[in-house]
């Protein structure tokens, strides 16, 4: 059911901060998404990973072996959010 991915992937302030980092650094590390947003090492990881886990984030490789670089995956991006509108329709948040 794509409402319960949609759900995982903006269901956190942290999680929508790192897709918005990602959207922003195309091709950036944990690392870097670590910086941006202030968050711990350890928080980034496991989002990062949900993120990936929903579709949402595509694994790149970087310029080493150990480095992960993400992109978003905008087609499902839009997949997740038209999923969202379609399940909260206007009467649901009456």
């Amino acid at each position: 059911m794509n409402v319960r991915a949609a759900v995982e992937a903006f269901g956190s302030e942290l999680r929508v901060q790192l897709i918005h980092h990602f959207l922003q650094n195309p091709g950036t590390s944990q690392a870097d998404a670590y910086r941006a947003v202030g968050a711990s090492q350890r928080s980034v990881s496991d989002n990062t990973k949900a993120l990936a886990g929903v579709g949402l984030l595509v694994e790149e490789p970087g310029r080493t072996s150990r480095t992960v670089r993400y992109i978003v995956d905008q087609e499902r991006l839009a997949e997740l959010k038209r999923e969202l509108n379609t399940y909260l329709t206007p009467a649901d948040l009456d």
